[in-house]
């Protein structure tokens, strides 16, 4: 507080040691949690980043995350989370040789990455990771759970998003995650709008151009 130092960000990553070991954070899970309390102390907003779809991560592990950032979240009202993301291989990253064996593929040019399937919150669809089998699983965890622990945040949002947080923050309650129909549904919602947009921005630039003709 003496320093002005309203937020810090904790790359905590996992809940499971032993994806902690693998990814060679050097941390422990207890240390995590020892963070929490400190910034809780000080009355300073702590903002946690959590990745989900490791090679050879289990269903177990990912459940773990999960149960480490509601356990963050109690000792740390003010928390707020980022994640868990799907991970993102980049080259020269430690798991990127591997996740290249395990089947992941990479574009080599700027035109192969226009063809990219992306998300729809910018990570590679999950069609680029062939080791993750509950791939339903982890696309909940990596939508709903953000959006539930981070609800105090959302809910000063549109309406749309309150909604959504509010949906995440039941069944982050009812510790549900089967069949994420609200998110393909939101998904289908948001793209058919920004489909029509497109086309409405084009119409209206195309008569604006015919009526200078």
């Amino acid at each position: 507080k003496d320093s002005n130092v309203l937020m810090l960000g904790v790359g905590a990553e996992s809940g499971s040691a032993r994806i902690l070991k693998y990814l060679t954070k050097d941390i422990t899970i207890e240390q995590i949690l020892l963070t929490a309390r400190l910034l809780n102390k000080y009355d300073i907003i702590a903002s946690y980043s959590f990745i989900i779809g490791v090679p050879t991560e289990t269903q177990e592990e990912m459940m773990a995350t999960l149960s480490l950032m509601k356990k963050i979240k109690q000792i740390c009202p003010k928390s707020v989370f980022s994640g868990p993301q799907i991970l993102r291989p980049y080259p020269g990253g430690s798991l990127y040789d591997l996740c290249i064996k395990k089947g992941f593929t990479i574009p080599d040019t700027f035109e192969e990455w226009g063809d990219v399937d992306f998300g729809k919150f910018g990570e590679l669809s999950l069609r680029n990771y062939p080791w993750i089998k509950n791939k339903n699983l982890v696309l909940a965890l990596s939508t709903y759970a953000p959006a539930a622990l981070n609800y105090n945040f959302m809910k000063n949002y549109d309406f749309k998003r309150r909604i959504y947080s509010l949906i995440s923050l039941i069944r982050l309650r009812l510790n549900f995650w089967l069949f994420p129909y609200e998110y393909k549904i939101a998904v289908k919602v948001i793209t058919t709008l920004r489909i029509l947009n497109l086309k409405i921005k084009k119409l209206t630039k195309n008569e604006s151009n015919n009526a200078k003709i």
